[in-house]
């Protein structure tokens, strides 16, 4: 059930809640739960188990409309053997009580968690086993002041996501199809998740120009906004980005495509900030986009490329951004249980913090706290 006051259209947080769920069978959470716990931690958690310590609770101070990287906190704490405590954000605390509903349609009891009130002091709340935390660098500061040093604290700080469209893929029938996936990417949660291309970077010498694909994506997510509406936005943060961006195109610095879909080659990339609204930025190659993204003020925690090949290209190119989550376009948002969010080995933290885990034998074999 979606409140109605929900940020995004019924079929909008169908599509976010669908695409978070994606890949999460019960062999892909074993070979997470494999691949993140050393075998001294798994001994500690069977040992944990097997007192049948109490469940403590892990507070999940989550983001306004990002699921994903907060349905596999939730995951990793139900694997600890802990209960998550879903904190949500004053402004809009539905992802929150949808996580909460989940787990209890799913897991009923084996599965337990609830949810905060918005705004509520931290200091009047049970003191948890530690606190995993997604927001603004002064967000974190203050949480890390109210903590102390007594209380983990496993924090996430701003990020984004960018594409990488390679000239190998600009043909006619590619660069259309690429467009339309990646209109996909950008409509969902609107550029605001750390999972979500909010910039674009195009090498030029393919068969379809940076100019056209621009205008193709700027097509295609005029066409999504009539089956995946996009949220409100801030009218005033709208308007300055407008003038700015419109100056910028009146002086030959940049080119509008419909609505959402910016063309530039300043070096001042960085992602807008604004909901669905992406810049397109021309490259001669993978190492400029590079040296561009670096100088992002937020961290780049995902980036979509064309095919399989390009992926294993975008690795080498794009080293020096550690844990950096690469995958197709068009699937940028489904990642994998086993996805390191920062290079953040989540699970094997919450269990390093004196949690249990309890692992029957078999490869499907994994459930939470009883």
């Amino acid at each position: 059930m979606i409140p109605k006051h929900a940020p995004f259209s019924p079929v909008m947080t169908e599509a976010c809640l669908r695409a978070a769920f994606a890949g999460w069978t019960p062999s892909a959470v074993a070979r997470w739960v494999g691949e993140a716990l050393s075998p001294s931690l798994r001994r500690r958690a069977e040992i944990g188990c097997a007192k049948g310590r109490r469940a403590g609770e892990v507070l999940l101070i989550l983001p306004s409309t990002v699921f994903a990287a907060a349905w596999q906190s939730a995951t990793a704490v139900w694997l600890a053997g802990k209960v998550p405590v879903f904190r949500p954000s004053r402004r809009e605390p539905t992802f929150a009580r949808l996580l909460a509903s989940s787990a209890k349609a799913v897991g009923g009891r084996d599965l337990p968690s609830r949810v905060q009130r918005p705004g509520a002091s931290l200091r009047q709340e049970r003191k948890p086993d530690a606190v995993v935390a997604y927001g603004g660098d002064v967000t974190l500061q203050t949480l890390r002041r109210s903590l102390g040093h007594r209380t983990p604290l496993i924090a996430f700080g701003p990020q984004a996501g960018a594409a990488w469209v390679s000239r190998r893929i600009l043909t006619p029938v590619r660069a259309r199809e690429t467009a339309r996936r990646l209109a996909r990417e950008i409509a969902l949660y609107d550029t605001l998740g750390c999972l979500s291309p909010s910039c674009v970077f195009v090498e030029s010498g393919g068969a379809v120009s940076p100019s056209h694909f621009a205008a193709r994506l700027g097509a295609e997510l005029n066409l999504l906004d009539r089956t995946l509406p996009a949220g409100a936005a801030d009218a005033l943060e709208r308007e300055s980005f407008d003038q700015q961006w419109r100056f910028r195109a009146s002086a030959g610095r940049a080119r509008w495509f419909g609505r959402h879909v910016i063309l530039h080659r300043e070096k001042d990339c960085a992602p807008s900030g604004l909901r669905r609204t992406v810049f397109v930025r021309p490259v001669v190659g993978a190492a400029e986009a590079d040296r561009l993204l670096a100088r992002w003020p937020v961290r780049l925690a995902a980036l979509g490329v064309g095919d399989a090949a390009d992926a294993r290209r975008a690795r080498k190119a794009f080293r020096r951004f550690r844990g950096l989550w690469i995958t197709d376009i068009g699937g940028m948002h489904e990642p994998s249980p086993s996805w390191r969010n920062g290079g953040v080995n989540l699970l094997a933290k919450l269990v390093g913090c004196g949690n249990s885990l309890c692992r029957q034998a078999g490869d499907s074999a994994i459930v939470g706290p009883r």
